[in-house]
């Protein structure tokens, strides 16, 4: 496995007594304003690239000093994804930002059921 790079500052935030309370606030939250797990969202938004940037491992010979592999000269566009799910593990359908001025069907072709497609001319979220 590779390691996921994370700053010093989250590692260290990330204890038990940090972590105990958050759980007891969110625990004194939920009772003081009769909150059920249904209605606890969690949203995350993530940037994504049309084109992979990481290299596949691919064969090579023995003691082969230097593997090559064709890629795409192109940059790609970032396309934005927002999903959302509650405490419960019911989520809502993902929201998708695409780099371009209008939309076309069938960038929502193979994406989930329900998902919303949306364009913005940099494919941020913001933009």
């Amino acid at each position: 496995r590779k390691p996921e790079a994370t700053s010093v500052a989250r590692a260290m935030g990330f204890n038990k007594p940090s972590v105990d309370k958050f759980f007891s606030i969110l625990k004194e939250v939920r009772e003081k304003h009769n909150l059920p797990a249904a209605n606890i969202y969690n949203a995350d938004e993530s940037g994504l690239s049309t084109v992979p940037n990481k290299l596949p491992k691919v064969i090579s010979p023995k003691g082969s000093r230097r593997v090559s592999k064709v890629v795409s000269g192109e940059r790609g566009r970032n396309v934005t994804i927002i999903c959302c799910i509650n405490a419960t593990g019911t989520y809502l359908p993902p929201f998708l930002v695409f780099a371009r001025k209008r939309m076309r069907p069938e960038l929502m072709e193979r994406a989930p059921p329900g998902s919303v497609g949306h364009c913005s001319d940099n494919g941020w979220s913001n933009g």
